[in-house]
């Protein structure tokens, strides 16, 4: 498995999306591939796989589509290489706040400015 996410780079276009998604656990992959499946530029920004529940999870055995056992890291890499495959971009980053007063809207992370 690859637990890879990209880094943002300095170029001002990259950091710009129609959505903006804040954390990439099961309901962020799914709502990144929605979004991505209706050809918005997507962007999920989240600080890890495995930061979240689902990711320290062992086995799982009762997920919808999944028959047997899956381990946590493993579901949520299938999703996110679902969402990808329909353009959504995983960041890896930790938000630290967000201005929803401002058109386009926000999202500030340590390593940038996201804007929807």
């Amino acid at each position: 498995m690859d637990f890879n996410f990209q880094i943002n780079g300095n170029e001002q276009n990259e950091h710009e999306y129609d959505v903006v998604i804040i954390g990439g656990g099961p309901a962020g992959a799914t709502a990144a591939m929605y979004a991505a499946r209706a050809d918005l530029r997507t962007a999920v920004i989240d600080k890890g796989l495995t930061a979240g529940a689902l990711g320290i999870t062992g086995k799982i055995a009762n997920y919808p589509g999944i028959v047997g056992e899956i381990g946590g890291a493993e579901l949520l890499e299938r999703m996110r290489v679902q969402a990808e495959s329909f353009g959504a971009r995983f960041i890896q980053d930790k938000v630290q706040a967000v201005d929803l007063a401002s058109e386009p809207k926000l999202v500030f992370g340590n390593a940038g400015t996201y804007s929807a």
